[in-house]
């Protein structure tokens, strides 16, 4: 049986290992500071898990996009060719949401939790949970793009 290796697979592949990275990332600590980290990780921050806290809504977004690249990796990888175009473009939509909704993730929490003043506990910028997940989706929309380029080239 002969097999055939499509760009679509390969970069799908490496969409869905690079996404399932930006997610596991969000263990990570989701504020820098020079105590530590006092709010949690990106997990914590966004569902609201300590008492006091509201949810972050536009982080859960930004999470449900990296989910839904997750799951654009799997089909394109499962599809293949059949369905190229349209998954490198959910996989290049997808990953450059989440990765901006990540960047303004201190200005979304603070904007959430009005009460909490970021300066006071010196946590004023990301920490490695927030940027990670910004660095990995956007290597995941580039993987997209890579496909895309791919798919332009053939025509």
């Amino acid at each position: 049986m002969k097999t055939v290796k499509s760009p679509t697979r390969i970069t799908s592949i490496f969409a869905l290992i690079f996404s399932f990275v930006a997610m596991m990332c969000m263990f990570a600590d989701a504020f820098a500071g020079e105590s530590g980290c006092a709010r949690g990780n990106v997990y914590s921050v966004m569902f609201a898990l300590q008492d006091g806290y509201n949810v972050v809504w536009p982080l859960i977004i930004g999470f449900v996009c990296v989910c839904l690249v997750l799951l654009a990796g799997l089909g394109g990888f499962i599809i293949g060719e059949a369905a190229g175009k349209s998954i490198a473009l959910a996989e290049i939509v997808l990953g450059v949401a989440a990765g901006i909704l990540f960047i303004f993730a201190a200005m979304f929490y603070t904007s959430a939790n009005p009460s909490v003043d970021m300066a006071s506990t010196a946590d004023s910028g990301l920490g490695a949970g927030s940027i990670c997940v910004i660095v990995f989706s956007f290597i995941a929309a580039a993987f997209g793009a890579i496909d895309l380029l791919v798919h332009s080239k053939k025509q």
